[in-house]
């Protein structure tokens, strides 16, 4: 590592740091005062938070399932895999952080957990995501061990998908939700997840470009075949809501998932060899399509009980993060560049000037 490499790394150490600080305080004030201070209440439950809690299962799951399948095609080594399951841990555990926080209490999330309803799809959601986590933990050391990884790689293949696939299947379980009730939101959690995967994989492993050039076509068809389904041939209602989306209430978290999260990061990776950036963009625009997708719908449910009719898409309900819902977010992602860049130290391995030194 260069003496640039390290100034940078500390630099971002600090900075993710900070933002950790940021993000327990604004925690401690929400615990103190109540939700209220996030803007969410009994009828919009679902807001920022969550939004990038599913970009960052997106992105960790999506990335763990890489590192299974490398297992049986080699598309990357075996210094590579660490680093990658290592990123895809830190990217769980910041995901699992945010959503404590956004539970409003660690309590909630260990009655949600001890409860054992897995008939209910939040419970299983969070039974295959800390399964997940300690698969891609146990992962990691067999791999630093040289011990043969086929086994475990395969069921972090499973453990990951089933992890995307039970958070589609959690919107499209409520059915009062048109346009969520669709199997669409499975296909968009899983294309999420291949596009998530496929980013942070190009960043350890910049060879891999071409497979997130792919993630970002597909997610961009899927975008346009859930928009184009509920506008042509869905209820009136879903039409209404996703006018809202396109042209209405919801269209800046939208219009940011188009350009910020798909044709910013496609000419990046043409263009340049900038692969960190275009990830982060990429992440960026699964968390709008996710905050467009769960606001709207939820406004949706706003509408019927407050309008008689087939609303208009002006009058659908908007939403707006609230700062302490932004400082809960980015003290978990700081938490997770934290977690990964401090893992990489820990765990690297010594020059052949230091091991002499």
């Amino acid at each position: 590592m260069t003496l640039e490499n390290k100034q940078a790394m500390r630099i971002t150490l600090i900075v993710s740091l900070v933002l950790v600080c940021i993000g327990i305080g604004a925690w401690v004030y929400q615990l103190s005062v109540g939700m209220q201070v996030t803007g969410l209440d009994n009828t919009m439950v679902w807001g920022l938070t969550v939004a990038v809690f599913f970009a960052l299962i997106a992105g960790g799951a999506g990335l763990l399932t890489f590192c299974g399948l490398s297992e049986f095609f080699g598309i990357m080594t075996t210094e590579q895999r660490q680093r990658s399951i290592l990123l895809a841990f830190a990217a769980m555990i910041a995901g699992g952080v945010i959503i404590i926080m956004d539970l409003g209490s660690p309590a909630k999330m260990i009655h949600l957990v001890t409860s054992l309803n897995l008939a209910s799809y939040t419970v299983l959601d969070f039974w295959f995501f800390m399964i997940c986590v300690v698969v891609a933990a146990l992962y990691f050391f067999l791999v630093r061990a040289g011990k043969s990884t086929k086994a475990i790689g395969a069921i972090a293949i499973v453990i990951s998908v089933s992890l995307i696939a039970a958070e589609g299947m959690l919107l499209m379980n409520n059915i009062s939700h048109h346009l969520w009730a669709s199997g669409m939101s499975v296909v968009s959690f899983l294309a999420a997840g291949f596009l998530g995967g496929s980013a942070l994989l190009a960043v350890i492993v910049p060879e891999q470009k071409r497979l997130f050039l792919i993630a970002l076509i597909v997610s961009a068809l899927v975008m346009l075949s859930e928009v184009g389904a509920s506008l042509l041939v869905g209820t009136a209602m879903s039409r209404a809501t996703m006018l809202s989306v396109v042209a209405g209430s919801f269209s800046l978290y939208f219009y940011i998932h188009i350009l910020v999260g798909l044709i910013i990061p496609f000419i990046v990776l043409v263009k340049t060899e900038k692969v960190t950036w275009a990830a982060v963009c990429a992440l960026i625009g699964i968390a709008s399509e996710k905050l467009w997708l769960l606001v709207a719908g939820e406004a949706e449910v706003m509408s019927q009980y407050h309008h008689v009719g087939t609303p208009l898409p002006e009058q659908i309900f908007g939403y707006l993060p609230t700062i302490v819902e932004v400082a809960i977010t980015l003290g978990a992602l700081g938490l997770g560049v934290f977690l990964f860049l401090a893992a990489m130290m820990l765990f690297k391995k010594p020059t052949l000037s230091e091991e002499i030194g």
